[in-house]
């Protein structure tokens, strides 16, 4: 009964991963692929339909990328007593209207983490990591469904919902003891699910690991880690199934992985963050999905974000840091297949358009516009987005037409729900409705929204 459960388990994440669909972004960075990649979805920034924002003594965690399943928007928010921080908040807004439909409090997340939720549509329910313990909660209402407790914090990390499982990491910045978990999601059934919904079906070792959110295609999960490696699993018991050593050839310093990886056609592309060295000292690396075998890496601007692969072959990265031999960018690169070249960086080829990109912030692709902000102003290292942009990566940077229209007081990771467009920045969380681009060279500029209260 075991293995038919299993096999099961492979056909349903199989159907799950085959299709983005465009109506939903249930998860970061889309889905358990994390292409963050929509085919008819947003194609600019129009109206701004509605702005919310948190209650007083509440702050949105403004890294954190919200989701959008079944007609609700999820964030995270943190509660505050005076300077205590004293509960993480999950919280629920009706996609069209922004009413604030439900508030659910955990305990507080640790090292000021910025997961993302996940939405479990087959069960209507969504989940959150804050300390130590994956939450699940009811979509409609908020009510809590049930937890999982970790022997370590999770710390940056997102849940990927594959089929029945949920597969989450916890923390821990160096050597053994960072793992991955594999959790129940579906109902106990004494003949086909010997689990009950929250229960760890396995858990492995990964090495050191801070954000490392997994990736699933069919029936194999990908994750990467500090130390440099790379590694595969089986999803239904966590057998390994490939391991890649990339510090072993680039040096341990420049090999860290502190984010997710894309999955797309039969390949994995990733970026590492290193802490020295000048404005390309780390690398994006892309990998044979079947074997680990590294097809190409190339430098790159340091970076937490997932790169985002382009129908066209480009490979585009938001990266860089305001400081420290850095700077925040967003870089283009050419996949040759075998070998990648740096296409343009707007930091280098059009400093006049300012700040954009950075190593928090996830950005979205969508009918051939790369949707990205303006991050938090130099030293405020973690605080809230300024501006959201939308650009043509089939443009150089200082050619006309290249940003084709902004938003004040957005500009965090975003989200979509068909071709609404939603993202947390410093003036609250936005719902921009991105039917309509221009289509002249001119920058259009979002209309200044209706201040909405809770």
């Amino acid at each position: 009964m075991k293995m038919k459960y299993t096999l099961g388990i492979v056909i349903y994440a199989a159907a799950c991963n085959a299709t983005v669909l465009a109506s939903d972004w249930p998860q970061l960075a889309g889905g358990a692929l994390h292409t963050s990649h929509t085919f008819n979805g947003p194609a600019g920034l129009g109206v701004t339909l509605w702005r919310a924002e948190p209650n007083a003594a509440e702050e949105y965690i403004a890294l954190a990328a919200p989701v959008v399943s079944q007609g609700r928007v999820f964030v995270a928010a943190r509660r505050f007593d005076g300077f205590d921080h004293v509960a993480t908040l999950l919280i629920a807004y009706d996609a069209d209207s922004g009413d604030r439909l439900w508030t659910a409090p955990m305990e507080p997340d640790e090292q000021d983490s910025w997961s993302s939720p996940a939405v479990d549509a087959a069960r209507e329910r969504v989940l959150f990591p804050s300390g130590f313990t994956l939450y699940a909660f009811e979509v409609d209402d908020g009510a809590p469904a049930w937890t999982t407790e970790f022997m370590r914090p999770v710390v940056n990390a997102s849940p990927t919902v594959a089929g029945d499982r949920v597969l989450m990491s916890d923390a821990k910045g160096f050597g053994v003891g960072s793992r991955l978990y594999a959790v129940n999601a579906a109902p106990f059934d004494k003949n086909d699910n010997p689990y009950q919904p929250g229960d760890v079906v396995w858990d492995v070792d990964i090495g050191a690991s801070t954000g490392a959110t997994a990736s699933v295609v069919g029936a194999t999960v990908y994750v990467a880690n500090i130390d440099g490696e790379i590694m595969a699993v089986d999803l239904g018991d966590g057998a390994e199934v490939w391991r890649t050593d990339f510090a072993a050839v680039v040096g341990a310093e420049s090999a860290k992985f502190f984010s997710g990886l894309a999955a797309r056609g039969g390949a994995l592309y990733g970026a590492t963050y290193n802490f020295n060295g000048s404005a390309n000292s780390s690398w994006l690396v892309k990998l044979d999905r079947a074997t680990g075998a590294i097809a190409w890496r190339v430098p790159c601007a340091r970076s937490r974000s997932i790169p985002i692969a382009t129908d066209d072959g480009r490979i585009l990265l938001a990266g860089g840091i305001a400081g420290f031999g850095s700077n925040t960018t967003v870089q283009a690169f050419a996949d040759n297949d075998t070998s990648a070249t740096m296409l343009w960086d707007t930091a280098v080829d059009a400093p006049a358009l300012g700040s954009i990109g950075g190593w928090t912030t996830q950005p979205l692709y969508s009918r051939g516009r790369l949707f990205v902000g303006e991050p938090a102003p130099p030293g405020d290292f973690f605080g809230p987005y300024q501006r959201l942009l939308a650009i043509r990566p089939a443009l150089t940077p200082e050619a006309p037409g290249f940003v084709v229209q902004e938003q004040v007081g957005a500009g965090g990771s975003c989200a979509v729900s068909d071709q609404r467009l939603y993202s947390i920045g410093v003036d609250g969380l936005f719902c921009i409705d991105g039917s309509d681009a221009p289509h002249s060279g001119t920058v259009m500029r979002g209309p200044t929204p209706t201040r909405w209260s809770p």
